[in-house]
């Protein structure tokens, strides 16, 4: 499953767990009570029919799936982790450019820089292009195939164009 899919599935859970939540507060029905359950009833009383200790858990699940929302929001929206240190793609020329592996360089492989990533809670990188600010493929007006971070002095971190070469 790629990083796409786990988002979703991530983003679904949540919900689960916010939708359960909330079913167990409405249809809470009061001790001393027959099974049915005069719906006139505000959410309020029914909250404090409930016993302690299911409310700590009910606002602990609430207070999980709110971090977690924000979470999948924040990657989504920046396509970073929160935390993370170098972001699973780039955007640079109006397209997308995936993350590949880290490789070793020569001291002016990178070229110059293009643009920068940034997104709040990061740490902002440069991308470097070895094509340049005009970067050509040949006589196209395409953009480059590939952009790079520097991670160490011999070391940078490149991002290939979203679906290959091809």
């Amino acid at each position: 499953m790629d990083e796409k899919g786990r988002v979703v599935v991530l983003a679904l859970v949540l919900v689960c767990i916010v939708v359960a939540c909330v079913i167990v507060v409405v249809t809470n029905v009061p001790r001393g009570t027959d099974d049915r359950f005069d719906e006139r009833v505000p959410i309020r009383t029914r909250w404090s029919t409930l016993p302690t200790a299911r409310q700590r858990w009910i606002l602990v699940g609430l207070t999980i799936s709110l971090l977690g929302a924000c979470t999948v929001w924040y990657r989504a929206q920046f396509g970073i982790w929160p935390g993370a240190s170098y972001p699973s793609e780039v955007a640079y020329c109006a397209r997308t450019y995936q993350r590949g592996d880290e490789r070793r360089i020569e001291a002016e492989v990178p070229g110059p820089i293009v643009a920068h990533f940034s997104a709040p809670l990061a740490t902002t990188r440069a991308l470097h292009s070895p094509d340049g600010p005009g970067g050509r493929v040949g006589d196209s007006a395409t953009c480059t195939m590939a952009v790079y971070i520097r991670t160490g002095r011999a070391t940078v971190l490149e991002y290939d164009l979203e679906g290959g070469p091809g």
